[in-house]
């Protein structure tokens, strides 16, 4: 599939999850009519947050199995395939705890400074 179709793809399916985790619930609030400030307190400030999270994960999820199948498609510099690549496709979203630990403490030391700057 070509790189740029891929984009316009993938960017199409996250527009459709952030419209359909904020358009939704005012649906079902105005279809069954549904208006006690309980309901509109859950419908508009509670609701959007987890299922906007869920259909993200979804849309993720959707869009990276191709890669874990198949690979991922290795490009030269101007753009053109070279290959594909299954052991990268594997292990496209391992990260390491070793290379993980040092982002950590450096992002906690850079809070505690900043919370504490001045005193």
């Amino acid at each position: 599939m070509d790189a740029n179709l891929r984009f316009w793809r993938t960017e199409g399916q996250i527009k459709q999850a952030f419209l359909l985790s904020l358009a939704l619930p005012f649906v079902f609030m105005n279809r069954y009519t549904l208006q006690s400030p309980l309901t509109q307190l859950v419908v508009k400030k509670l609701l959007p947050a987890p299922l906007l999270g869920l259909m993200s994960a979804f849309t993720v999820v959707v869009v990276r199995s191709p890669e874990f199948e198949n690979g991922i498609e290795v490009m030269d510099r101007n753009g053109k395939v070279v290959g594909v690549s299954q052991k990268a496709g594997e292990k496209c979203g391992e990260i390491k705890r070793a290379d993980l630990e040092p982002e950590i403490v450096s992002s906690t030391e850079e809070t505690e400074l900043f919370y504490n700057r001045g005193i």
